[in-house]
C-alpha cells in the first residue's frame, strides 16, 4: 500500500504557517523541518480515502501549499502513556497528486497482469 502513502513530518510543536519568513513557500517550511530532525518524525501517512475523494483533493491542491493535520499521539503509537497528546503533521499539499499517480500505476500493473492471463 506504499502507493497510497504520503510523507508527513510530525511534531508535538505547531509551526506558524503564516510566519512572514516562510514567504508563502512550502519549500521553506519543509527545509526548516528537514533541518530540525530532532523536532520532527518522518512517517508515511496512508491515504485510505476512496479514489474519487483523492482525485477531488488532488485537483484542488495548491502547488506551494502545506497540508497540516492534527492527530492524537495514540493514533501514531498505541503503546504510549499520553495517548491524547496532540501531534501536528505536515506534508506537501500536492502530495495527493503523487498518491493519485501511484494508485493509477498500481491499477495499470494489475490490468496488464490480467490481460497477460487471458
Amino acid at each position: 500500500m506504499k502507493h497510497r502513502g504520503m510523507t508527513a513530518y510530525c511534531s508535538a510543536a505547531e509551526i506558524n504557517l503564516t510566519y512572514a519568513g516562510w514567504a508563502g513557500s512550502s519549500s521553506a517550511i519543509l527545509s526548516y523541518i528537514r533541518a530540525h530532525p530532532d523536532g520532527f518524525v518522518e512517517k508515511l501517512d496512508l491515504m485510505s480515502q476512496p479514489v474519487s475523494r483523492i482525485e477531488r483533493i488532488a485537483t484542488q491542491a495548491q502547488p506551494k501549499g502545506i497540508l497540516h493535520s492534527i492527530k492524537r499521539l495514540g493514533d501514531l503509537n498505541p503503546d504510549v502513556e499520553n495517548a491524547e497528546v496532540q501531534i501536528h503533521c505536515y506534508s506537501r499539499w500536492d502530495g495527493y497528486r503523487d498518491v493519485l499517480d501511484g494508485i493509477r500505476t498500481e491499477l495499470l500493473k494489475h490490468l496488464v497482469r490480467l490481460l497477460g492471463s487471458v
